[in-house]
């Protein structure tokens, strides 16, 4: 097993449990299928592409299968297994949870279509991180703060813990999507 498919397998946690058990070997192999054409000779850039591709997919589909609603099947109740009366119902990760974790992810697309001109300095090369353009990198640490964001307020159990995740995983990322390409374009102008 690959390093590259070590990290994808591990990403692929952020999809839900049944799904995962149904479709996970399949994604695998077929994310394996495109590394392989990516590290075709000439093509060093492939796969950076493919991780960006695979990412983006990952974050929009992974979010879309935890809001879609499972099938209900009856089943006959358990009396061992009723709850006390008056014992609240714990209720799962809400709509409205998923759509203040997806913010950053929300304002990177409507900055995107709004105004394409303050978004280009992202991809510009001149200010690099670790040799690749600054708004790259800005773009993946984003992404990571909004996913470990997702995944920390889907698995608290309490509201302090969720408001937690969102002021210290989501709100950086969010910050960081906004402010990103004014910082690259004030680096490149004072370069130039």
């Amino acid at each position: 097993m690959t390093s590259h498919e070590r990290a994808y397998r591990r990403l692929l946690t952020l999809y839900p449990t049944a799904f995962r058990e149904r479709y996970e070997e399949q994604m695998v192999t077929l994310f394996n299928d495109q590394l392989r054409e990516a590290r075709a000779p000439g093509s060093g850039a492939r796969i950076v592409t493919l991780w960006f591709r695979s990412l983006g997919d990952l974050i929009s589909s992974a979010a879309g299968e935890h809001l879609r609603k499972e099938e209900l099947v009856p089943r006959p109740v358990d009396p061992g297994a009723v709850a006390l009366i008056g014992e609240p119902a714990r209720r799962g990760f809400a709509r409205t949870e998923y759509a203040l974790a997806l913010l950053p992810l929300w304002s990177w697309i409507i900055l995107q279509i709004a105004t394409p001109d303050y978004m280009n300095s992202l991809f510009a090369n001149p200010p690099s991180i670790f040799g690749l353009p600054a708004g790259i990198v800005s773009t993946l640490v984003a992404a990571s703060l909004m996913t470990f964001g997702i995944l920390a307020m889907r698995s608290s159990g309490s509201t302090s813990g969720k408001a937690a995740a969102f002021l210290l995983l989501t709100i950086p990322s969010l910050i960081l999507v906004v402010l990103a390409p004014a910082i690259i374009s004030m680096i490149m102008d004072v370069r130039v």
